[in-house]
């Protein structure tokens, strides 16, 4: 919810919210559910992954 909030507040709509680092992927999971697009940058290859796959789940096209 404080996700949601933050993105609603700070990302005009059709803006692009930049998470540097994206972890599990909930700040793209928050910016999909807010219908903004989202940039997601991990260091760490297993939690990319773990984004990868929930972001996925959201997005029928996957996670480019």
């Amino acid at each position: 919810a404080l996700l949601d909030i933050l993105i609603r507040t700070s990302c005009p709509p059709g803006g692009i919210v930049a998470d540097l680092f994206a972890g599990s992927g909930a700040g793209g999971e928050a910016a999909a559910m807010a219908g903004r697009d989202y940039v997601g940058c991990e260091i760490d290859g297993e939690m990319a992954a773990r984004a990868a796959n929930r972001l996925a789940q959201l997005l029928p096209l996957g996670v480019a």
